[in-house]
């Protein structure tokens, strides 16, 4: 799985010298999937701490070592949180481009690992191209299920807060 690194933790700079270690073995030994896993975990990192031109540089490396063939959760992983970070930088082409890809690519996709991540996004895209209605509609779809079993994770939190977020824009009208 991907590391989280979490601030405070006495974790975190043995989790980032493991990643330090796993880049330099996969360097030394030419490993493309561990390279891209390792910036993609640099990625995270910046991205939760709101670096995101970082953030956008270790993602599009980690997207640059994945090879073409590979359509796994990794590709989509590291796609949707480059749409979220281009996003997040308003730049919204890019966000667009990629956030396309990823949805091309999810649709392909069987888990529902990052399903409310795409619907999210997709939400997000839309809502940045001025189609309010789909947006919401896709937004309240995903986050209905909360109100019976409540929020269990921060994706969902962050699909719940952004639904709550363009409802008060709406409102604000």
């Amino acid at each position: 799985g991907i590391c989280h690194l979490n601030d405070g933790s006495p974790h975190q700079s043995a989790a980032f010298a493991m990643i330090e270690e796993c880049r330099r073995l996969a360097e030394t030994h030419e490993l493309p999937g561990p390279l891209s896993h390792c910036e993609a975990a640099y990625g995270m990192d910046a991205y939760q701490h709101g670096d995101f031109p970082a953030a956008r540089e270790h993602f599009r490396r980690a997207l640059d070592h994945l090879p073409i063939s590979d359509k796994s959760y990794r590709r989509l992983h590291i796609l949707s949180m480059l749409s979220l970070t281009y996003l997040a930088m308003g730049r919204f082409h890019l966000a667009r481009k990629f956030g396309r890809q990823t949805l091309d690519l999810a649709s392909l996709d069987e888990s529902e690992r990052y399903l409310l991540r795409y619907k999210s996004l997709n939400a997000e895209l839309l809502w940045e191209d001025g189609v309010i209605e789909e947006s919401q509609a896709v937004l309240k779809g995903a986050t209905d299920p909360f109100e019976t079993r409540g929020v269990h994770t921060l994706e969902e939190l962050a699909a719940l807060s952004r639904c709550n977020l363009q409802s008060a824009l709406i409102g604000s009208h």
